[in-house]
């Protein structure tokens, strides 16, 4: 199997009209965009709001997932339930697509968890989030799905993102959540994560630009 090579510079924020395609390889069947037409109004802040009040109140978080694999985001609503920060990109992003907003899925891996494989060489399974960046108003903004918090003053070339009690190092972009190949689709991101970081230099966490402020603020008041 051909292992993903994450890629920072994959977007081309240019061209925003490029991100807000709803496809089957990721999104699944039609049930996205029978939901998304519920939520979008002419506001894209309160369409972002409205996403993640619907996927709090029919979409609860599984704690105790012991099947985990790669799913479409239909397949996840079919489920009933989310495990994980991924997923919940995974969905939330089909639905900013299916209601017009261009969207992009960013992987980034814990800082400390980095410089422990680094150093050490243990995996210990991963440590990390999923951000999404999206196309609102006319400019590229940072959003924590899971948290519901939209960072405004952003820049897409930053690398280290925040988190509730640590920094995070973005590594991975892309248009597509299945071809990104995000964690939930385990032993193929476990295989891509292990050679990517293995020999990673650790002073590039130290050269990685970042001006996002701790929090954003929230969407779905």
């Amino acid at each position: 199997m051909t292992v993903h090579v994450p890629c920072f510079d994959a977007i081309d924020y240019s061209r925003p009209e490029a991100y807000w395609q709803v496809s089957p390889s990721f999104a699944g069947d039609e049930r996205i965009l029978r939901v998304a037409e519920g939520l979008r109004v002419a506001n894209q802040e309160a369409t972002l709001g409205a996403i993640w009040r619907w996927i709090r109140d029919n979409l609860p978080e599984e704690k105790n997932q012991t099947d985990y694999r790669w799913r479409t985001a239909s397949e996840i609503l079919a489920r009933g339930l989310y495990y994980g920060c991924a997923e919940h990109a995974l969905v939330y992003g089909s639905l900013s697509r299916g209601c017009g907003i261009p969207t992009v899925w960013v992987k980034s891996l814990d800082v400390p968890w980095i410089r422990t494989f680094v150093s050490s060489g243990k995996f210990n399974g991963g440590s990390g989030h999923v951000y999404l960046e999206v196309f609102v108003n006319g400019i590229w903004r940072l959003l924590d799905a899971t948290q519901d918090e939209l960072f405004d003053c952003y820049m897409t070339s930053e690398r280290l993102l925040p988190g509730r009690d640590v920094q995070r190092y973005a590594y991975d972009k892309g248009g597509d959540a299945h071809e990104l190949v995000l964690s939930l689709d385990w032993d193929p991101w476990q295989k891509e994560t292990r050679q990517f970081f293995s020999g990673f230099d650790l002073e590039e966490l130290s050269r990685a630009r970042s001006a996002v402020a701790s929090r954003g603020r929230r969407l779905a008041v």
